[in-house]
């Protein structure tokens, strides 16, 4: 919640989702977002300072509209500020590898318009 309002670590970084962009698209599986790192250039950051470890993976992978922490480069234990938001389910093939964290509430028909958008991160 508090990159979504903002917020201001101890060593006075802020960090938000303010300007972050939609990082990657992957039709019928995920849409990946929230790399603020890019935005300020300042390497792995989240509210804890850089990387930190995986919780739990009692949550699965089973729906569209799960939100879940994104790996540096699928390394476990290096979460941080980038997730993702699935668009379809089940999608075992991220179960036990990426912290499912909580739910789209109201909006999935926003996350499918931009999932069908054509997209190139280079761009």
């Amino acid at each position: 919640m508090g990159l979504c309002k903002g917020f201001t670590r101890q060593d006075k970084v802020e960090l938000s989702y303010k300007k972050s962009e939609v990082d990657r698209i992957v039709k019928d599986k995920f849409i990946s977002l929230g790399n603020i790192s890019k935005t300020t250039e300042r390497g792995p950051l989240s509210i804890y300072g850089g990387w930190f470890n995986d919780e739990s993976f009692q949550i699965k992978h089973s729906e569209p509209g799960l939100l879940a922490m994104s790996h540096h480069m699928g390394k476990a234990n290096s979460n941080e500020c980038q997730f993702y938001i699935t668009t379809s389910g089940p999608l075992s093939f991220m179960d036990n590898k990426s912290v499912v964290f909580g739910r789209v509430i109201d909006g999935m028909e926003t996350i499918y318009e931009i999932e069908n958008q054509e997209f190139n991160k280079y761009n």
